[in-house]
């Protein structure tokens, strides 16, 4: 636990030294999330492979993926793309470590760059990636955390393209597939990303709730059936705790942001309003669209393990939650707000993640410790 411990220290002293100097806010956010993420990056790939409950099982495949019968590619339910990455990796004649910081580049950097070009608060963001679960996760399901990340380029890119950025969302999507069938929880988004309104979309996510809620059951066996899982129980019970009460909340605070976005955009002109911070407000939309639909796939899935995969599209709240702070608070309030916030998720990864160490990532252990 202590590594975890140094880690939140290393985070909060790295963030007072570099923001109490005087530059720019932007080339200090750099600095930041390059001390942050280049310490996440050696805590990962520096780890034993007992480290995650599921990092044996990761260890024996890639052991077996050196064997030439594994040369069909075929491997218990792990997907074609892992694979493929496995077998060139080993016909590299790669140790498991080197393959192991090779994935964790393609987890991280993803998180790194979607801060750095999109939250207004690089260091509250930093924050809740490493205490709010997904730090955890991604030290565990590895193949799902590689899935994640390429959906998260694949919002990125939907963020910056001009012309058809649906389509190369969707292709994107779909490669993340490859890695976890999980992924395609990403297609959900594309038929609402056409709603523009605040109130239109809110409505016709609580309309899809209660369709999920009438015909839940039906929805879990065709989705069991249509992806062959025999491991979801399609008869599992919702669920209603305190997770789904924060995010509830969060969605309020979102709505009140949006709302206070369309408005904004209402009382100024198409002359007055400039491209750069037009196409702010179209990503804020975007993102926060996706958040909800990431509370109704937590209320589909409910105590189900397939509910992870609403990670997938939740994982935007790293930097929604941040810039929501900007468009509904004052200057001072922001601060408040920030600095409660960390102090809440500082709680939230003692209390959720190190303390009941579900995922057992604790004790931690470098490799040459084993």
């Amino acid at each position: 636990m202590t590594i975890y411990v140094f880690l939140l220290l290393y985070v909060s002293i790295s963030g007072g030294v570099i923001y109490s100097q005087k530059g720019d806010k932007k080339s200090k956010n750099t600095k930041f999330l390059n001390l942050v993420f280049i310490a996440i990056f050696l805590l990962y790939s520096l780890r034993a492979n007992t480290v995650g409950i599921d990092m044996p099982g990761y260890f024996r495949a890639y052991e077996a993926s050196a064997i030439d019968a594994f040369s069909d590619l075929t491997f218990g339910n792990f997907e074609s793309g892992y694979l493929y990455l496995m077998w060139i990796c080993n016909r590299l004649h790669l140790s498991f470590q080197v393959f192991l910081g090779i994935c964790n580049i393609i987890i991280l950097f993803p998180i790194y760059a979607f801060i750095r070009k999109y939250s207004e608060n690089a260091f509250l963001s930093s924050i809740i990636y490493i205490c709010y679960m997904f730090f955890e996760f991604n030290m565990t399901g590895m193949r799902q955390a590689i899935a994640t990340s390429i959906v998260l380029i694949a919002i990125m890119v939907l963020l910056e393209s001009k012309h058809w950025g649906i389509v190369k969302y969707c292709l994107i999507v779909y490669f993340a597939t490859l890695f976890h069938t999980g992924a395609f929880i990403g297609f959900f988004y594309v038929p609402f990303h056409f709603i523009k309104k605040v109130k239109v979309y809110s409505i016709s996510i609580a309309s899809t709730g209660v369709l999920f809620l009438l015909f839940r059951g039906h929805i879990m066996n065709y989705i069991k059936n249509f992806f062959d899982k025999d491991s979801m129980h399609a008869d599992a019970g919702l669920y209603i705790g305190l997770n789904m009460c924060f995010l509830i909340a969060l969605a309020l605070l979102f709505l009140i942001s949006g709302q206070n976005r369309e408005l904004r955009i209402q009382m100024q002109s198409d002359h007055v309003a400039m491209s750069s911070e037009k196409r702010a407000d179209f990503s804020a939309s975007v993102l926060e669209k996706i958040f909800y639909l990431s509370i109704v796939t937590l209320f589909l899935f409910g105590s189900d393990t397939a509910v992870r995969s609403y990670m997938l599209l939740n994982q935007v709240i790293i930097v929604v939650l941040p810039n929501s702070l900007k468009s509904v608070f004052n200057k001072k309030s922001q601060l408040i707000m920030a600095a409660s916030f960390t102090v809440f998720f500082f709680v939230f990864f003692f209390t959720n993640t190190l303390l009941p160490n579900n995922f057992d990532i604790v004790p931690y252990k470098f490799f040459w410790q084993v």
